[in-house]
């Protein structure tokens, strides 16, 4: 097939695959897209502590899912303080070990969105890390839902 890969991976199944063969899973990605926007039913917040980060005032927020699967039992999230712009994610299994740490830097302004260009993944328990870093992002790029259906993402670019 010319220009697709010729295979579809469903996310349902594979969001605690690692993405692309990261220490980013799909499920890391998700959360983390969709933290600020968790409410109570999602999740049990409570401020933790207030501690600077790179030299940024944050509010530390402990986050206990509720009635989300997930594979993480608490998430400890660093909020700067000014903006809430998300600084550290903390993941920590179900048995309460700290698994991840996410690390957000070179936070630029993409329109009126406060956007990391440079995210950091390190995988405690395996002792292994993926750096990523971004030249260009950009939101609200006008691409059509015609191009994220099943035959276009078969048949590719």
């Amino acid at each position: 097939m010319p220009g697709g890969q010729g295979r579809i991976t469903r996310l349902a199944g594979a969001k605690r695959e690692s993405f692309v063969g990261t220490d980013f899973s799909y499920e890391d990605l998700a959360i983390v897209a969709e933290l600020i926007d968790w409410s109570e039913q999602d999740a049990h917040a409570q401020l933790a502590r207030d501690q600077p980060l790179d030299g940024r005032a944050c509010h530390v927020i402990e986050l206990t899912p509720a009635g989300k699967d997930i594979a993480y039992g608490k998430l400890l999230v660093w909020f700067a303080a000014d903006d809430l712009t998300i600084l550290k994610v903390e993941f920590y299994d179900k048995s309460a070990q700290l698994a991840k740490v996410l690390t957000a830097g070179s936070i630029r302004d993409v329109g009126a969105v406060p956007t990391a260009f440079h995210m950091e993944m390190q995988n405690v328990q395996s002792g292994s890390h993926t750096v990523a870093d971004f030249s260009e992002i950009k939101y609200d790029a006008g691409l059509s839902d015609d191009l994220f259906s099943e035959h276009a993402l078969e048949r590719g670019p």
